[in-house]
């Protein structure tokens, strides 16, 4: 299950690198410098945040996190604990 909200950050993080490339487009079509530097910002800040999270997922799926649908919360957290 854990998997799957990696899956769809990352696909939002695509999104938004879709999104900034498109702003960037009409701020240079229509000389627009402040929709350039959104678009920048937007491709920029979307593709470390895409690179950062496909290193977890990678990280996580090495240490076999995504092998299991649930996993049980820690003793610590667990209410019954208390």
């Amino acid at each position: 299950m854990v998997q799957f909200m990696g899956d769809a950050v990352f696909l939002l993080e695509v999104f938004l690198v879709a999104l900034g490339l498109i702003v960037f487009h009409f701020g240079r079509e229509h000389q627009a410098m402040l929709l350039r530097i959104a678009g920048i910002v937007l491709v920029v800040g979307a593709t470390l945040t895409a690179v950062c999270t496909t290193y977890y997922w990678m990280t996580y799926a090495g240490q076999g996190d995504f092998t299991h649908a649930h996993q049980d919360l820690p003793s610590v957290m667990h209410p019954s604990s208390r």
